[in-house]
């Protein structure tokens, strides 16, 4: 098992170009060994290596499976020598990732993110400058008059003396928890399960969270179901398109009820990760077998999303600008006190 990073961007480039080469009935090796061919960044040209020293194109695609979700390890096998599923399971990827306007939902947070963390670096920066080196000189003067700091003041002093005296004990602590969240990540499900629980529950981030996770969810059950994969097979695989543990245990719990028998839309309304309306159309989807109507519901989710994901970020965006200029006006506050009561005790 190899572990590399890329993005469905790439992906969806990898399987749109290998279609092409396979379509013009060039064979699988010599379609990788051309798109390896002056290849700069070393994640692709590791992957496209690894692809082309397997016995074949799902063999060496299983070398990856942090990068390639089962589901389409398993439309592959079912599908090995059809170009086509090469061109959907492309098209897939490329919808995973872009909105209307054509920037990635990632982008899109890490944009909302972008200038809350920038004041908060400033912050931290000033507030280190001001602690260390001015309000130590205002705790002299204040002393040489008899008076003592503002408490208000003391407090950020007393915090900075604090992570100056233990700022290893700091530092340690701090690479500590993060090493156990990513042991507890990587080998716990519930630990897993409960991270999936708490952002879906966090307010402005579960809901749109939320409606990506059941949009990703329901464009691979549609992926599934047209290459004729049966009802529980197809939403047992789809669990591996969704990065959310809560969605992955509730779509494999509600596949296995659907083998027992359970009907698609009350075993999965029992999971509670999707809406009424979603709910009501895989019942008639399950009703009538036509996938236009799971069409239907993907076009419903794809219309929904920009809307629900620029209203909550915008949402967001405020709650954390609102935080830190909170965060900036008590530290402004701090360091001038000393300035205001100057007078006095000079006086």
């Amino acid at each position: 098992m190899k572990n590399i990073n890329l993005t469905n961007e790439e992906l969806a480039d990898f399987f749109s170009e290998f279609a092409i080469l396979r379509k013009a009935q060039i064979s699988e090796k010599e379609a990788l060994q051309m798109m390896n061919d002056g290849e700069g960044k070393k994640n692709r040209e590791l992957f496209l290596t690894t692809l082309m020293e397997a016995s074949d194109l799902v063999a060496g695609l299983k070398q990856f499976p942090a990068v390639i979700p089962e589901y389409i390890i398993a439309l592959l096998e079912k599908n090995n020598s059809k170009v086509n599923v090469l061109e959907d399971i492309a098209e897939y990827l490329t919808g995973l990732s872009l909105t209307y306007n054509g920037v990635s939902y990632k982008q899109q947070i890490k944009a909302a993110f972008l200038y809350p963390i920038i004041v908060l670096f400033f912050l931290l920066v000033f507030s280190t400058l001001m602690l260390v080196f001015v309000v130590p000189a205002f705790d002299f003067m204040f002393k040489g008059f008899g008076k003592e700091l503002p408490a208000f003041t003391q407090l950020f002093i007393s915090l900075s003396q604090a992570l100056q005296h233990n700022w290893l004990i700091f530092f340690i602590s701090l690479v500590i928890i993060i090493q156990v969240w990513r042991f507890s990540i990587a080998r716990f499900e519930s630990f897993r399960k409960f991270v999936g629980e708490v952002i879906l529950k966090t307010p402005f981030i579960g809901a749109f969270i939320k409606t990506i996770e059941s949009a990703v969810v329901i464009k691979a059950f549609l992926l599934l179901c047209s290459y004729q994969f049966d009802l529980a097979q197809a939403l047992r695989l789809s669990a591996s398109a969704t990065h959310n543990t809560v969605f992955k245990i509730a779509l494999t719990e509600s596949a296995d009820n659907v083998a027992k028998g359970s009907g698609l839309a009350d075993s999965l309304k029992q999971a509670r990760i999707f809406s009424a309306k979603t709910l009501r159309l895989l019942n008639a989807f399950e009703k009538t077998d036509e996938l236009k109507i799971l069409n239907t519901l993907e076009q419903s989710y794809q219309t929904q999303i920009p809307i629900g994901v620029s209203v909550s970020l915008r949402i967001l965006n405020v709650v954390l600008l609102i935080v830190c200029w909170i965060a900036v006006g008590s530290m402004v506050i701090a360091m001038y006190l000393p300035m205001f009561m100057m007078g006095e005790a000079v006086g």
